[in-house]
């Protein structure tokens, strides 16, 4: 990975007067840039942004032969969805005479360099299978004015959760075409601004070929885009386990709700700050009283008065957590330890469970996306995936 083109793709993310809005747009070259580089294993794997991935009850009637001319044709029956990012891969066969089989890569090569001519010869191939290697799903940075470390860890569940349902129901419309019939299982990413997590979801996973479950899943994650203006859910503490973890429960509000939402929202923090200024106020007229050494409760309220929370190291959330299981005696409802490699190597059998964030540029990080190009090398190799 060229850190030097990290670095700038997150400072201008960052950018307080570029990007203003956090808005997910400014995640764009970030995640191209780490497209390129998961694909730069060969020539036939294509970061591609926007793919549309759809299910048709006319996909089953489709012909299974290469070589089979059908004219152009509307789709009106079609349900599908719009993936930030993916990774596809085509592989070719010739388009007369020669081999039916898929070529490799050096053949394709081998074939330009006969061919002689120069342009490209693409009428020469046809596609004989293409696979969708990767999915991912990207939302919005993270405010830079949450109240605490608390809020922002808070916050960054909740929005990793809904990028996870929406890359989860663009899996299940993948195994529900019959246009990738044979594809075994895809990688899935969920990403908000710098940080991401990732799992691999096998086809035996999903109700595959069942355009009702594809209906009821893809709804549920169309609610959370349209919920995805920074501003998904606030929550009580208590419920959002319950709610936000049950797709079903996910509903779209109103610009009036949303506009109350906002304004009560903004009313706490000033609320926080206000209680924060009336406590520090009793501190310096009240006489200090030697603290109980080792209090729990004393010693989270010290971390989140000092701890920053517009920009949060993996090392800060633990620490959060850390304090917070101490105090209650378990982690809180969105705790997941960030920045950790699981013990051993990371496998596709590792990965059936999303695995904890990792923000870009870290050892978890660099290890993971090590993993998805060597995944991505391998299906090449093997022509399957």
């Amino acid at each position: 990975m060229d850190n030097l083109r990290l670095l700038y793709a997150l400072t201008a993310l960052n950018s307080y007067f570029y990007n203003p809005r956090r808005t997910e747009d400014f995640t764009h070259p970030l995640w191209a840039e780490i497209m390129a580089h998961l694909c730069r294993a060969s020539p036939s794997l294509l970061p591609t942004p926007q793919f549309r991935l759809y299910v048709s009850p006319r996909d089953f009637d489709l012909p299974t032969d290469a070589n089979f001319s059908f004219s152009t044709q509307s789709d009106s029956e079609a349900k599908g969805v719009i993936t930030d990012f993916c990774v596809l891969i085509p592989n070719l066969t010739h388009a007369e005479g020669g081999t039916p089989n898929v070529l490799d890569v050096e053949n394709v090569r081998q074939h330009i360099k006969d061919l002689n001519e120069g342009d490209i010869p693409f009428p020469k191939f046809l596609v004989k299978n293409m696979f969708v290697g990767a999915l991912v799903e990207l939302k919005c940075p993270l405010s830079r004015h949450f109240p605490n470390v608390k809020a922002y860890a808070r916050r960054k569940g909740i929005v990793l959760h809904a990028a996870k349902i929406q890359v989860t129901a663009q899996a299940q419309c993948l195994f529900s075409s019959s246009k990738y019939a044979s594809q075994k299982y895809v990688m899935l990413i969920a990403a908000v601004g710098e940080w991401w997590t990732m799992k691999v979801a096998k086809r035996e996973d999903f109700d595959v070929f069942v355009l009702g479950a594809y209906d009821n899943l893809v709804s549920n994650a169309n609610e959370v885009e349209r919920d995805d203006d920074d501003e998904i859910r606030i929550l009580d503490e208590n419920d959002w386990d319950n709610d936000f973890h049950d797709p079903k429960t996910v509903h779209s509000i109103s610009e009036e709700t949303l506009a109350l939402v906002k304004a009560d929202a903004l009313e706490d923090i000033r609320r926080e700050a206000k209680k924060a200024r009336q406590e520090e106020e009793m501190k310096r007229l009240k006489p200090a009283t030697p603290a109980v050494d080792n209090d729990p409760k004393e010693e989270l309220k010290e971390f989140l008065t000092t701890a920053s929370s517009q920009f949060c190291t993996e090392e800060t959330i633990n620490e959060l957590y850390r304090l917070q299981s101490k105090c209650s005696g378990k982690y809180p409802f969105y705790h997941r330890e960030v920045g950790t490699i699981p013990t051993g190597k990371v496998t596709k059998n590792s990965l059936t469970t999303w695995c904890n964030p990792m923000r870009i540029g870290s050892t978890a990080s660099n290890t993971h996306f090590d993993f998805i190009q060597k995944e991505l090398k391998a299906a090449v190799f093997n022509h399957r995936y």
